[in-house]
């Protein structure tokens, strides 16, 4: 059994936050870790910074649609990465929405350096699952069928 407990969140922000207890662990309860309710700087290689000086990237705070959150990822010059879902996973106690550590599971929307659509599908588990559309220029110029990862 997985215990939820809902956690006013700040004043200002008019969402709630949810404290996840493990199973048989009530010692060590999970919580969502601080770049969930934050932007998140990163480098070349998606590692967390600690400022925006050095970002090559960065990403919105998490909003909560379900078991997914859906993030918003730009360029260091505001021009939209991609949007997307993901399952965050637990480390260290804490869970997690980091790129490479959370589990694509959703609809994903990439976007070209002109911020035109260069593709857009669905991941499950972190799988490409499905019709994937392809883009040139922000024009529709071929689908893909995939299943399980599996391009078909």
């Amino acid at each position: 059994m997985l215990l939820c407990v809902a956690i006013p969140a700040a004043a200002q922000d008019t969402a709630s936050r949810t404290l996840i207890v493990a199973p048989n662990s009530m010692d060590h309860p999970v919580q969502p870790s601080a770049s969930f309710w934050r932007i998140v700087y990163y480098n070349a290689d998606w590692q967390p910074l600690k400022n925006k000086k050095d970002a090559v990237y960065y990403r919105t705070p998490g909003i909560k649609n379900g078991p997914r959150y859906e993030l918003e990822c730009f360029r260091a010059d505001n021009t939209r990465l991609k949007t997307c879902s993901y399952l965050p996973k637990v480390i260290n106690y804490q869970l997690s929405l980091d790129e490479g550590v959370a589990v694509k599971d959703g609809p994903f929307i990439f976007y070209d350096e002109q911020g035109n659509i260069e593709s857009e599908g669905y991941y499950t588990d972190d799988k490409k699952t499905g019709e994937w559309k392809l883009y040139k220029n922000g024009v529709l110029v071929a689908t893909e069928q995939y299943e399980n990862g599996v391009r078909q």
